[in-house]
């Protein structure tokens, strides 16, 4: 499914309030759904954000939809999804939790369809495709702004992503989605707007358990792949580089870009992580920062009083 082409409007922010509302509930009524969530005496207006949510949290596994292929979704009713009523406790009173769950979902719906031989959704593409730029170099905010080569229209144009987000009526919702997935953070320097690249509050949701003595470098790049595909070296990853073809990669031949990099080095910064070198190379996993080469062995979390 092509959210950015087909549902632009679809956001997390408006799949939490719906999600919340349906959780208390069996099954209902779209008209009764909008009627409780957007009330003419404080919305009023068109449903299309509402409607665009509800086609997306239907597509990656949040939602469930009655009736058939000749009901529209105004006309059809709608409930939450079991696999999320399961987990109300952990997100219902929680928006950062809330944004864990749709993100494993829109990941986990792209996967799939990576494996079952379809395109995946162009969310996904797009954020594997952010994900390997250089956050040292920032992106503008708005389509046509910025630098001639930082430019989204050049950069998505250069590299081969135009079959998935064309213009600023879908870069715009794009990094809406980004921000929102924990997989970018808005910036400005001076009059500049721009998008920074940085999976660190992501990265952060899905450490991996790390037992007392560690673990090793690439048994943790396994699991954080596999967890978050969008990074260099998982599922959506890869599937972006096979179809972009040749292109300029900030990456070079390291296993580690700088976006992923720049995430690992804020989390040991911050106390989170611990990032050793050993003597044996085995395991190691080599990045790139700054242009300049950097390798980790053994991965170690701290505790919450700062011991490891």
């Amino acid at each position: 499914m092509k959210y950015l082409a087909t549902a632009a409007q679809a956001s997390v922010a408006v799949l939490y309030p719906v999600c919340r509302w349906l959780s208390g509930r069996d099954r209902a009524p779209f008209d009764v759904m909008n009627a409780a969530l957007r009330p003419d005496h404080v919305v009023g207006g068109k449903t299309d954000a509402l409607l665009a949510s509800l086609r997306v949290g239907r597509d990656i596994g949040l939602l469930d939809r009655s009736g058939g292929t000749r009901t529209t979704d105004q006309e059809a009713d709608w409930a939450l999804h079991e696999q999320a009523r399961s987990q109300r406790d952990e997100w219902y009173a929680n928006p950062a939790r809330f944004r864990i769950l749709a993100r494993r979902a829109l990941l986990a719906k792209a996967v799939d369809d990576i494996a079952a031989g379809e395109t995946p959704s162009d969310v996904a593409v797009g954020l594997a495709w952010l994900l390997a730029q250089d956050p040292v170099r920032p992106l503008a905010r708005g389509y046509g702004d910025g630098p001639e080569k930082q430019q989204p229209e050049n950069l998505l144009n250069s590299q081969n992503m135009r079959p998935y987000i064309t213009g600023p009526d879908q870069w715009r919702p794009f990094l809406r989605w980004a921000a929102a997935l924990g997989c970018a953070e808005y910036s400005q320097v001076g009059n500049r707007r721009l998008i920074l690249p940085d999976p660190t509050a992501a990265l952060a949701e899905e450490l991996p358990l790390i037992p007392r003595a560690g673990v090793s470098a690439r048994a943790f790049y396994a699991a954080v792949t596999q967890e978050l595909p969008v990074l260099d070296g998982g599922r959506i990853s890869d599937f972006m580089r096979e179809k972009r073809g040749e292109f300029a990669d900030s990456r070079g031949d390291a296993m580690v870009g700088p976006a992923f990099s720049l995430a690992l080095r804020r989390l040991q910064g911050r106390g989170v992580i611990d990032l050793h070198r050993e003597a044996d190379a085995a395991y190691r996993v080599n990045g790139v920062l700054h242009g300049q080469r950097w390798t980790f062995d053994r991965v170690t979390r701290r505790s919450e009083n700062g011991d490891v």
